[in-house]
């Protein structure tokens, strides 16, 4: 098992002294399998994002556990934990800095995970996301949404993680792009054995590619397996 989250609960506090309290998952029980693909299915606010959020690291549960190869997580993730959890949101502009060219964003990662680095291994890797040498001497603002996503994408799969978590990866982007940014997810599954929590309000897109589901309502999982 790669990952099994048991009992999770979040509450946001917020106002003076933290006395308002929102509980955004009341319970959330899941599994997910090397090389599968989970989705996870629910209305605006049901809690998609927050659980996310949980399974990526960038939240600790206020209740409950997760445990990636069978050991317990501790939070924050560090090590070898942060870069085999990812996270792909649905916001790719978000993901870079305006002030850097592609080029130099794309490098840092290699520079701060101590990743031997080519720019022409760069370039090869890059022309499977559909990216190439003038992408990378544009910032962010000169390119499209579909061209930032596959970037975004590309980015994260240098640390070759175990699991992306994908919060509304296409739902920002046109049909053309969504179908692209899909088939890039297929492929890289196919060779690497990655899994992926699907989040997403698309029924008819998760049933296509994912081989289970879960349905969260009001911060609960009611249906799943």
């Amino acid at each position: 098992m790669l990952i099994n989250a048991c009992g999770l609960q979040k509450i946001y506090t917020s106002g003076w002294y933290g006395r308002e309290k929102v509980q955004a998952l009341v319970e959330a029980t899941l599994h997910i399998q090397q090389g599968e693909t989970v989705g996870l299915i629910g209305r605006s606010g049901s809690g998609k994002s927050t659980l996310g959020a949980l399974l990526a690291g960038l939240a600790a549960p206020t209740a409950g556990a997760i445990f990636y190869m069978g050991k317990p997580v501790r939070y924050p993730y560090k090590g070898q934990l942060r870069r085999k959890i990812q996270l792909l949101d649905q916001h790719p502009d978000q993901a870079f800095d305006p002030a850097y060219m592609l080029g130099a964003s794309l490098q840092e990662v290699y520079q701060i995970n101590a990743l031997e680095f080519s720019h022409k291994t760069l370039l090869t890797k890059l022309e499977e996301f559909g990216l190439y040498a003038e992408h990378l001497r544009r910032y962010p603002s000169q390119l499209s949404g579909g061209e930032l996503q596959r970037a975004a994408l590309f980015r994260l799969l240098v640390l070759e993680p175990d699991l992306l978590v994908l919060d509304e990866p296409t739902s920002m982007l046109d049909v053309i792009s969504q179908a692209q940014i899909i088939d890039l997810l297929c492929s890289v599954q196919r060779q690497n054995n990655t899994s992926y929590l699907f989040i997403s309000h698309d029924l008819e897109l998760v049933n296509r590619i994912c081989h289970r589901i879960y349905r969260l309502t009001a911060g609960r999982i009611i249906s799943g397996s």
